[in-house]
């Protein structure tokens, strides 16, 4: 399976980050951002879990304290890993669609509009708005505070 890798490497340096990369015959680049490298590749496996494991052996066997934050994404999947570690298995549905790390539904403005408030309630995206809204909704329907 062809695999698109983008990761996070720390305690290492670009040399021998490109050197792993050309060990596993992968096509990719490797940038500086900040205390650690951005790696983005395309790589040939059987699966994530073995094309991490080598990647990472590859990168300590020259620095030990190597750390790998993972992302491999192939066809409808994307799995991340840290280290060695599978954390999350991810599908990619054709409806969600991902800005910086965030996943967003297109779909849930017309969802909320469905459902009918009561008067002096508004709608909204925030946890701001969803408590005004509360606290409007206590403030016009309590005995108590109809003075």
């Amino acid at each position: 399976m062809n695999f698109k890798l983008k990761a996070r490497v720390n305690r290492s340096d670009a040399r021998t980050i490109r050197h792993a990369l050309e060990q596993l015959s992968a096509n990719g680049s490797v940038r500086k951002a900040g205390d650690e490298f951005v790696v983005e590749a395309e790589m040939e496996g059987a699966s994530a879990k073995e094309l991490n494991r080598s990647l990472l052996s590859a990168l300590r066997k020259v620095e030990k304290r190597t750390t790998l934050r993972a992302e491999w994404s192939s066809g409808d999947r994307t799995e991340r890993f840290f280290d060695y570690v599978l954390k999350k298995t991810v599908k990619n549905w054709p409806a969600i669609v991902r800005l910086g790390g965030w996943v967003r539904l297109p779909f849930r403005k017309p969802l909320l509009r469905a459902i009918r408030l009561p008067r002096g309630v508004q709608r909204g995206w925030g946890v701001s708005e969803a408590l005004a809204a509360f606290v409007t909704t206590i403030a016009t329907t309590s005995p108590e505070y109809r003075r």
